[in-house]
């Protein structure tokens, strides 16, 4: 049964709330979203920061995208629609540390889709993310000292598992000597999973870490640097 919208006078298959689907977007759009936002972007790595984390996006397009998808996620669809997502990003500026976009939206209505377009303009902010400010200040959190064969072909082999496992953003330093290298990570996390890729590879086994204490905190907490010592059994794999 066609039904006619009161306001624009189109006949339509079905009416949201009391208009059809394009009044509905032109009168309330789709999402509660703000009209302007804005994001830290690292001047480093790139990062964004969305909500309480920092997510890799290398571009100030990928900053934009990246925070258009996490601010749909979030947002309340306009009543009565059910929930809304993000379809698509449309520039009207060029990506940039201030950009406008279009939103393409849909929302779900009783089974009906309704979609349409808001505008939102982004402004991005240079800052520096922690993991950065860790590597430009040359701090790290955790030492893996790999041993038991030639420094050469272990800083080698190192630096193919860290490049495999996609962590260098988390590798402060790599540093080779007379009995092998020693890794420099910002957190114990990263270091372990080089040294048990790297125990699959060459062999070996991992100590227990030990710990040095190195001050407190911004929240006075004491830190601790840890230290992984993997005993190699070969130079390959």
């Amino acid at each position: 049964m066609k039904l006619v919208c009161p306001r624009c006078g189109r006949e339509v298959g079905f009416l949201v709330g009391r208009v059809c689907s394009r009044c509905f977007v032109e009168l309330y759009g789709l999402a509660r979203l703000q009209e302007r936002v804005e994001a830290e972007i690292c001047r480093y790595c790139g990062a964004v920061r969305l909500g309480g984390r920092w997510v890799q996006v290398y571009s100030f397009g990928g900053a934009v995208e990246a925070l258009a998808r996490y601010l749909v996620s979030k947002a309340r669809p306009v009543e009565p629609l059910e929930r809304v997502e993000l379809t698509g990003v449309e520039y009207e500026t060029l990506p940039n540390w201030r950009t406008r976009v279009q939103l393409k939206l849909r929302g779900v209505y009783r089974g009906h889709v309704v979609e349409g377009f808001q505008e939102l303009t982004v402004r991005l902010k240079p800052s520096v993310c922690p993991l950065c400010k860790t590597r430009v200040s040359g701090e790290y959190d955790t030492v893996l000292q790999v041993r038991g064969a030639n420094p050469k072909v272990l800083e080698e082999r190192v630096g193919e598992v860290i490049e495999r496992l996609g962590i260098h953003r988390q590798t402060v330093d790599l540093i080779p000597g007379k009995n092998g290298v020693d890794v420099y990570f910002t957190n114990t996390g990263a270091a372990r999973k080089v040294a048990r890729e790297l125990s699959k590879l060459l062999g070996g086994t991992v100590t227990v870490p030990r710990y040095e204490e190195v001050g407190v905190d911004a929240r006075g907490r004491r830190r601790a640097r840890k230290t992984l010592v993997l005993r190699v059994g070969r130079a390959g794999g």
